[in-house]
This record gives structure tokens, sequence and C-alpha cells, in this order.
């Protein structure tokens, strides 16, 4: 999948990255129709601000130190 992007961004044609498109679609349009036709169940958590701040800061402090 890296390679995907990666053409993508040099502006080179990619058939992997319009299968990559193609699915998500696909799973965006069914999981969505489903759970409307009351077929499928997704639950959604509680967010949780405290925790959420916590990792997002983690994640990038740690971004930063690894020079990614």
């Amino acid at each position: 999948m890296h390679s995907a992007f990666r053409q993508v961004l040099k502006a080179e044609r990619s058939s992997s990255f319009l299968a990559y498109l193609l699915a998500l679609g696909c799973q965006l349009v069914l999981v969505n129709a489903l759970a409307e036709a009351r077929f499928l169940v997704v639950p959604v958590p509680p967010l949780t601000w405290l925790a959420a701040t916590v990792g997002g800061l983690m994640f990038g402090f740690g971004m930063v130190w690894a020079k990614g």
C-alpha cells in the first residue's frame, strides 16, 4: 500500500491505489446500508477527551522524537 501512495505523490498512474479507493468506497456504502437496514449493529464507544488528548500528545512527541 505504501508504494501505491508514493506513486500518487509522484503523479504516476497507480492501479493499486484506485483498487484501494474502490474497496474503501464499497466498504463505506455497504456497512452504512447494512446498518441502516438493521442487519448490522455498529457500536460507537464513548469518546473520552482526556485519553484522546494524552494519546495524541504522546503520539506527536514520539513522532518528533523519532524524527518521523
